[in-house]
């Protein structure tokens, strides 16, 4: 398995004058980092896949069971996968994080990232 490989801000890195390409096991952690990271909706031909953040974690209050169970679902579908031996996430000071570890076909994999919490309060003021 290939992929593109991205640096820290999500952005496709170059490797002697071309995009850099990572094989096997970091392919796949970067894949399910891309799918943990789509939004519903958002793929315009296959709008079904992406994860609910609206509705289960910005929308009222968090539910971070469901999050859990989109999430374990998305990345189960993500080629070389095999199955998801931990997935925990949280929420502190309105900061939603999540940590997996992941067995694929290449051997185990882990993926970490955090999110700020849209307050309803700056969502308010917008409006207004």
């Amino acid at each position: 398995m290939r992929a593109f490989k991205r640096d820290s801000n999500n952005d496709f890195t170059l490797s002697n004058k071309d995009i850099a390409i990572v094989d096997d096991l970091q392919a796949v952690m970067t894949n399910c980092e891309s799918v943990a990271q789509t939004l519903l909706f958002e793929q315009l031909y296959n709008y079904e896949n992406g994860l609910p953040n609206f509705e289960l974690i910005w929308n009222g209050n968090p539910n971070l069971r469901q999050y859990e169970v989109a999430l374990r679902s998305a990345l189960l579908k993500v080629d070389g996968v095999l199955k998801i031996i931990s997935l925990n996430a949280k929420m502190e000071n309105n900061i939603l994080s999540y940590k997996a570890v992941i067995e694929t076909q290449y051997g185990l994999g882990k993926i970490e990232k955090w999110y700020l919490k849209i307050y309803k309060k700056a969502f308010y003021l917008l409006i207004v």
